[in-house]
Protein backbone atom coordinates (compact mmCIF):
# COMPACT_ATOMS: atom_id res chain seq x y z
CA UNK A 1 0.00 0.00 0.00
CA UNK A 2 1.21 3.47 -0.76
CA UNK A 3 1.69 6.09 1.93
CA UNK A 4 -1.30 8.04 0.61
CA UNK A 5 -3.56 4.96 0.78
CA UNK A 6 -2.45 4.26 4.35
CA UNK A 7 -3.20 7.87 5.35
CA UNK A 8 -6.61 7.72 3.68
CA UNK A 9 -7.44 4.43 5.44
CA UNK A 10 -6.41 5.83 8.85
CA UNK A 11 -8.46 8.99 8.24
CA UNK A 12 -11.51 6.95 7.17
CA UNK A 13 -11.30 4.68 10.21
CA UNK A 14 -10.77 7.63 12.56
CA UNK A 15 -13.92 9.35 11.23
CA UNK A 16 -16.07 6.44 12.30
CA UNK A 17 -15.56 4.33 9.20
CA UNK A 18 -15.22 1.19 11.26
CA UNK A 19 -18.83 1.67 12.42
CA UNK A 20 -20.23 2.62 9.02
CA UNK A 21 -20.63 -0.95 7.76
CA UNK A 22 -22.36 -2.27 10.90
CA UNK A 23 -24.59 0.82 10.89
CA UNK A 24 -25.61 0.30 7.26
CA UNK A 25 -26.25 -3.37 7.90
CA UNK A 26 -28.42 -2.50 10.88
CA UNK A 27 -30.50 -0.07 8.82
CA UNK A 28 -30.92 -2.65 6.04
CA UNK A 29 -31.88 -5.43 8.43
CA UNK A 30 -34.41 -3.31 10.33
CA UNK A 31 -36.02 -2.29 7.06
CA UNK A 32 -35.87 1.42 7.75
CA UNK A 33 -34.62 2.15 4.26
CA UNK A 34 -37.56 0.33 2.67
CA UNK A 35 -40.16 2.11 4.76
CA UNK A 36 -38.74 5.51 3.98
CA UNK A 37 -38.20 4.99 0.23
CA UNK A 38 -40.79 2.53 -1.06
CA UNK A 39 -44.53 2.87 -1.28
CA UNK A 40 -47.26 1.52 -3.49
CA UNK A 41 -50.55 2.77 -4.82
CA UNK A 42 -54.02 1.71 -3.71
CA UNK A 43 -57.01 2.48 -5.93
CA UNK A 44 -60.66 2.59 -4.96
CA UNK A 45 -63.49 2.99 -7.44
CA UNK A 46 -67.22 3.63 -7.28
CA UNK A 47 -69.61 3.13 -10.18
CA UNK A 48 -72.95 4.84 -10.59
CA UNK A 49 -73.76 6.36 -13.97
CA UNK A 50 -70.11 7.39 -14.02
CA UNK A 51 -67.04 5.64 -12.63
CA UNK A 52 -65.05 7.53 -10.02
CA UNK A 53 -61.54 6.25 -9.32
CA UNK A 54 -59.56 7.42 -6.30
CA UNK A 55 -55.84 6.59 -6.15
CA UNK A 56 -53.74 6.90 -3.00
CA UNK A 57 -50.27 5.90 -1.90
CA UNK A 58 -50.01 3.15 0.71
CA UNK A 59 -49.43 5.90 3.28
CA UNK A 60 -52.90 7.35 2.54
CA UNK A 61 -51.63 10.45 0.71
CA UNK A 62 -53.55 11.18 -2.51
CA UNK A 63 -51.99 10.22 -5.83
CA UNK A 64 -52.43 13.77 -7.15
CA UNK A 65 -51.97 14.84 -10.78
CA UNK A 66 -51.24 11.30 -11.99
CA UNK A 67 -51.78 10.24 -15.60
CA UNK A 68 -54.91 8.15 -16.13
CA UNK A 69 -55.64 5.98 -19.16
CA UNK A 70 -59.00 4.23 -19.58
CA UNK A 71 -59.45 1.24 -21.90
CA UNK A 72 -62.84 -0.04 -23.06
CA UNK A 73 -63.53 -3.79 -22.89
CA UNK A 74 -61.64 -5.80 -25.52
CA UNK A 75 -59.70 -2.76 -26.78
CA UNK A 76 -56.00 -1.97 -26.85
CA UNK A 77 -56.60 1.66 -27.79
CA UNK A 78 -57.13 4.23 -25.00
CA UNK A 79 -60.80 5.17 -24.69
CA UNK A 80 -60.07 8.19 -22.49
CA UNK A 81 -57.05 9.95 -20.99
CA UNK A 82 -56.71 12.48 -18.22
CA UNK A 83 -55.17 13.26 -14.84
CA UNK A 84 -56.30 12.83 -11.27
CA UNK A 85 -57.19 15.92 -9.29
CA UNK A 86 -55.40 17.05 -6.11
CA UNK A 87 -57.33 14.40 -4.13
CA UNK A 88 -56.27 11.60 -6.50
CA UNK A 89 -59.77 11.33 -8.04
CA UNK A 90 -60.59 10.76 -11.73
CA UNK A 91 -64.15 10.34 -13.02
CA UNK A 92 -65.29 9.05 -16.40
CA UNK A 93 -68.59 7.93 -17.92
CA UNK A 94 -68.30 4.59 -19.72
CA UNK A 95 -70.14 3.95 -22.97
CA UNK A 96 -73.36 2.02 -22.17
CA UNK A 97 -73.06 0.14 -25.47
CA UNK A 98 -69.78 -1.45 -24.24
CA UNK A 99 -70.56 -3.45 -21.09
CA UNK A 100 -67.75 -5.54 -19.66
CA UNK A 101 -64.51 -4.99 -17.79
CA UNK A 102 -63.00 -1.56 -18.25
CA UNK A 103 -59.31 -1.13 -17.45
CA UNK A 104 -58.05 2.02 -15.71
CA UNK A 105 -54.30 2.64 -15.46
CA UNK A 106 -52.96 5.33 -13.12
CA UNK A 107 -49.25 6.23 -13.32
CA UNK A 108 -46.91 8.92 -12.09
CA UNK A 109 -43.14 9.05 -11.57
CA UNK A 110 -42.62 5.30 -11.69
CA UNK A 111 -45.56 4.46 -9.42
CA UNK A 112 -48.92 3.21 -10.53
CA UNK A 113 -51.68 0.66 -10.45
CA UNK A 114 -54.25 -0.93 -12.73
CA UNK A 115 -57.93 -1.43 -11.89
CA UNK A 116 -60.17 -3.80 -13.82
CA UNK A 117 -63.69 -2.44 -13.32
CA UNK A 118 -66.74 -4.50 -14.30
CA UNK A 119 -69.38 -2.22 -15.79
CA UNK A 120 -72.95 -3.18 -16.68
CA UNK A 121 -76.06 -1.06 -17.01
CA UNK A 122 -77.70 -0.09 -13.74
CA UNK A 123 -74.87 -1.37 -11.52
CA UNK A 124 -73.72 0.51 -8.45
CA UNK A 125 -70.74 -0.75 -6.51
CA UNK A 126 -67.81 0.34 -4.36
CA UNK A 127 -64.58 -1.63 -4.49
CA UNK A 128 -60.92 -1.33 -3.63
CA UNK A 129 -58.37 -2.57 -6.10
CA UNK A 130 -54.65 -2.75 -5.57
CA UNK A 131 -51.76 -4.15 -7.52
CA UNK A 132 -50.22 -5.26 -4.23
CA UNK A 133 -49.39 -3.93 -0.82
CA UNK A 134 -45.66 -3.79 -1.30
CA UNK A 135 -43.06 -6.46 -1.68
CA UNK A 136 -43.32 -10.17 -0.91
CA UNK A 137 -41.14 -11.61 1.88
CA UNK A 138 -38.93 -13.26 -0.76
CA UNK A 139 -38.40 -9.93 -2.53
CA UNK A 140 -37.57 -8.23 0.78
CA UNK A 141 -35.07 -10.97 1.61
CA UNK A 142 -33.36 -10.71 -1.78
CA UNK A 143 -33.16 -6.91 -1.47
CA UNK A 144 -31.71 -7.11 2.07
CA UNK A 145 -29.18 -9.73 0.97
CA UNK A 146 -28.20 -7.55 -2.00
CA UNK A 147 -27.64 -4.53 0.22
CA UNK A 148 -25.58 -6.55 2.69
CA UNK A 149 -23.55 -8.14 -0.12
CA UNK A 150 -22.92 -4.72 -1.65
CA UNK A 151 -21.82 -3.23 1.69
CA UNK A 152 -19.51 -6.14 2.43
CA UNK A 153 -18.04 -6.04 -1.07
CA UNK A 154 -17.46 -2.29 -0.88
CA UNK A 155 -15.81 -2.57 2.53
CA UNK A 156 -13.56 -5.40 1.34
CA UNK A 157 -12.63 -3.40 -1.77
CA UNK A 158 -11.47 -0.41 0.28
CA UNK A 159 -9.76 -2.49 2.95
CA UNK A 160 -7.88 -4.77 0.56
CA UNK A 161 -4.10 -4.99 0.70
CA UNK A 162 -2.09 -4.46 -2.40
CA UNK A 163 1.04 -6.45 -2.91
Amino acid sequence: MSKQQIQWRRRWLSLGGRWALPGLLGVAIMGLAERSLAHGVVMQYQTTQAVSVQAKYDSGDPFANAQVTVYAPDSDQPWSKGTTDNNGVFTFTPDDSKPGTWQVKVRSAGHGDVANIPVSSGTQQLATVSGGNGYTPLQKGVMAASVIWGCVGTALFFLRRKA
